[in-house]
């Protein structure tokens, strides 16, 4: 009988990836080199998010169930709840910002807010929850509606985000001043998820995980646009196409272990948490920095930022199943 295939190691590279994703908030290398903390980040660092969009479309289809809207119904109702339970806790921050950015005006604070909430981007990191319940819509939309394959959605979404990043990223011939064209256009607008998301499908419905190559001859390939992407960086000034191979063979790579991990559940949990809180603690050392003119070591801050976030989310755990914090669990 055929061994049960488990994803636990998605999860373990997940939680790294989340580690990273802190890094690039709270620029642990500042204090050493600036140079070297922006291009580790900018290069190194751009694989996490895509990987994690590659992981939720694998996860999304892998059932091969994306012509059923219940299960497309069922992952953005989640998300919707992640965002709502966040917009919450960050409640106040969020108003802070939009006081400022409204030029301390209550009534332009408030515009702001009911737009970016329009949006789903009202605190920080709340694009990226924004950025799946579109791509999910989106995929659904076109693969059942206008019964267009994931391969096609795959190449135009692809196109369309290259041209994006060819004009406003390699060439920066322009920008996007207005909100909602900067929003859902620029690199990092709704529309990133879709090809990551739409490889993730594909991996999915051709169970790619079966076919592989030998893991050596992976790893090679791994290797070689690992280091095609600080060379595509460093002379045309983004690594987009290197950084879609390299997660793209990253994840295949990790579907390639069969790997048995007790904690994979929390590691999993734990990444979401982390994701969404490490913003609080940023917000706070700025907010420290900004009005009492607050530093400290770059690394020092990254870790009491990484331990501050694994303990919030210790909390969650440990209340959850109390009957009156059950409202917890929808903080992943």
């Amino acid at each position: 009988m055929k061994e049960r295939k488990n994803y636990d190691l998605v999860d373990i590279v997940k939680f790294a990836m989340c580690l990273i994703v802190v890094g690039i908030h709270s620029h642990p290398f500042i204090s050493y080199s600036t140079d070297f903390d922006m291009f580790f980040f900018n290069v190194f660092g751009s694989l996490a998010v895509p990987f994690f969009f590659i992981s939720s479309g694998f996860f999304l289809y892998k059932d091969r169930q994306d012509k059923n809207f219940s299960y497309t119904k069922k992952f953005v109702s989640r998300i919707l709840k992640l965002y709502l339970f966040w917009l919450i806790l960050n409640l106040p921050f969020t108003l802070v910002n939009c006081y400022y950015n409204g030029d301390s005006n209550v009534s332009s604070a408030l515009l702001i807010f009911i737009r970016d909430n329009l949006t789903l981007s009202s605190f920080r990191g709340a694009w990226f929850l924004g950025s799946l319940v579109f791509g999910a819509l989106t995929i659904y939309y076109f693969s059942v509606h206008k019964n267009i394959s994931s391969k096609k959605l795959f190449l135009i979404f692809l196109g369309f985000n290259l041209i994006l990043y060819i004009l406003n990223g390699y060439l920066r011939i322009f920008s996007f001043n207005n909100y909602l064209f900067s929003f859902f256009l620029e690199p990092f607008g709704l529309i990133k998820s879709l090809p990551y998301m739409l490889v993730g499908k594909m991996i999915a419905e051709n169970n790619f995980k079966d076919k592989l190559i030998s893991k050596k001859y992976l790893f090679i390939i791994f290797l070689i646009s690992l280091i095609i992407m600080p060379i595509e960086y460093i002379y045309l000034g983004d690594a987009f196409l290197s950084r879609i191979t390299t997660t793209i063979i990253l994840f295949t790579i990790t579907l390639s272990f069969n790997v048995n991990f007790k904690r994979a559940l929390d590691f999993r949990k734990m990444s979401i948490i982390i994701f969404c809180f490490h913003f609080d603690v940023c917000f706070v050392f700025d907010a420290l920095n900004h009005f009492f003119n607050f530093s400290i070591n770059s690394g020092i801050k990254y870790f009491i930022i990484l331990i501050a976030s694994i303990t919030f989310s210790k909390v969650i755990f440990k209340l959850e199943d109390k009957k009156k914090f059950r409202f917890l669990k929808n903080s992943y």
